[in-house]
């Protein structure tokens, strides 16, 4: 395979609309240039059966099962939502109260049986941070289990079986936590170092004792003992380092949106997308950037120079590149891709 589509793979975009044919741009990256897979947000969805068309319509133009992703964590993140005749859904800080994994397991189901008959094959979802700050932005907004990490990795694991039982993959989120934070990465620097506890790795210390490998994404923190100099997103300490080499995880990390005011204070995308592959990162997720048709092109024209330079290394790039092929050889098999065409 050429690197260009290689690369490409490694990619998914988010974009600003409810059809292909207002945005055919996505369609030729998919099909001509290998884009890997796209994230859908409500900008993207107005009712079951549009969606429904909308997600036929992204594999149609893929010879291999396109990554189609979502934030459908229930409550107030919820794409698919009660407004646009979708089935109401329970957020995470709600079925900790409740407590009960039955209804928790329930719940998912119900998520992920909708996801599949939509056409979708990636929830990121669910949230392992820790509720350790009452101020906290992720707090406010409900999406968290609890503070207590056996409880939150209880209702996480039954998240998890829940999609895996209907093929949808999971992501696990924000490492290495985001619970104690007190600012909002979506707005600019986030700084744990004073704040960060080690507790906030019970989470996915024991769901990655059970088998997990799916995903897990990088928050844009800063935790300054273990990195002074970059967020954990773009930490080769942190996601080789204390991920990979401590925890054992052999999946697949993502980047949280590198269109992020956190990350876009930082850096050009360019420069993003290769200092995170550089740390570790197998997929670069660009979920709200301009729209404009060069955007991708230009991400993956940065890949393909920072090879040719020698400050990227083909073996890197494989090795993103095939814990990326096993996402889909999951996908496969369990929603009834028979071969890639």
């Amino acid at each position: 395979m050429e690197l260009e589509r290689k690369l490409g793979q490694l990619m998914i975009m988010g974009f600003p609309d409810t059809n292909l044919e207002n945005q055919p741009y996505i369609s030729s990256h998919i099909r001509d240039h290998g884009l890997g897979g796209v994230i859908l947000y409500g900008r993207n969805i107005h009712n079951p059966r549009q969606l429904r068309k909308l997600c036929a319509d992204l594999h149609a133009l893929s010879p291999h099962p396109l990554i189609i992703g979502v934030d459908q964590e229930g409550g107030a993140v919820s794409r698919l939502s009660s407004t646009k005749d979708f089935p109401s859904s329970c957020g995470q800080s709600d079925l900790g109260m409740l407590n009960d994994p039955l209804s928790t397991a329930a719940a998912a189901q119900i998520t992920a049986i909708l996801l599949k008959s939509s056409g979708i094959n990636l929830n990121f979802t669910p949230v392992v941070d820790l509720e350790l700050n009452a101020n906290n932005f992720l707090a406010d907004a409900g999406r968290l289990f609890s503070h207590d990490p056996e409880l939150v990795s209880l209702h996480a694991w039954e998240v998890i079986q829940a999609h895996q039982q209907q093929g949808i993959l999971t992501c696990l989120k924000h490492f290495p936590g985001h619970g104690s934070s007190y600012e909002d990465s979506h707005y600019g620097c986030v700084d744990i170092t004073e704040t960060w506890q080690e507790i906030e790795l019970l989470p996915y210390q024991t769901i990655l004792s059970r088998g997990y490998h799916d995903l897990i994404m990088m928050g844009h923190m800063y935790h300054r003992i273990w990195d002074p100099d970059h967020p954990a997103s773009l930490s080769p300490h942190i996601i080789e380092g204390l991920l990979r080499r401590d925890l054992e995880f052999s999946g697949a990390v993502i980047t949280d949106d590198l269109d992020m005011e956190a990350m876009t204070q930082y850096s050009e995308p360019e420069e993003l997308a290769v200092k995170a592959l550089k740390a570790g990162v197998d997929v670069l997720l660009f979920a709200n950037h301009d729209g404009k048709e060069e955007f991708f092109l230009k991400i993956v024209d940065s890949l393909v120079q920072a090879v040719k330079k020698g400050e990227l290394s083909e073996e890197r790039v494989d090795e993103a590149w095939n814990r990326v092929q096993a996402l889909r050889k999951r996908i496969r098999q369990k929603q009834g891709f028979a071969t890639d065409r």
